[in-house]
């Protein structure tokens, strides 16, 4: 798993096909717990997806408040995931990665596709080499 808040604060994070591990999930929370926290999230996920006991870590360090998020992903299982946690947290929904600029508009980013994109492929390769040791 990678993480990157950018300056609109927006978290992006990048899942491979695994769960994050709590001590990857503690650092999610963690931005969540800092003075300006993420406004809203966006996840690119090749299937991995937070336990259930790392989804209600991130919500109590949250305050409680779920946040906007648009979840990329091919996976039936994540999909899934999110529409369960629609449920409970408005404003989540799931986008094919093809549909990037879809994912955008629902979370009201106006940076252009192209600049999201590269930090999306930048926390891939993080990911890729942390997976090549």
């Amino acid at each position: 798993m990678a993480v990157r808040v950018m300056d609109d604060r927006t978290a992006v994070t990048v899942l491979g096909r695994n769960p994050p591990t709590d001590q990857e999930w503690e650092v999610v929370c963690g931005h969540c717990r800092a003075p300006n926290p993420p406004i809203r999230v966006l996840v690119l996920s090749a299937g991995g997806a937070p336990t259930l006991t790392q989804r209600q870590a991130i919500l109590e360090a949250s305050g409680g408040k779920g946040l906007p998020q648009a979840i990329l992903t091919e996976s039936q299982l994540v999909r899934g995931i999110v529409t369960a946690i629609s449920w409970f947290v408005k404003d989540v929904r799931a986008f094919a990665p093809s549909d990037l600029q879809a994912a955008l508009t629902h979370l009201r980013i106006v940076k252009p596709v192209g600049e999201v994109q590269a930090v999306l492929d930048a926390l891939k390769r993080e990911i890729e080499v942390g997976n090549a040791g």
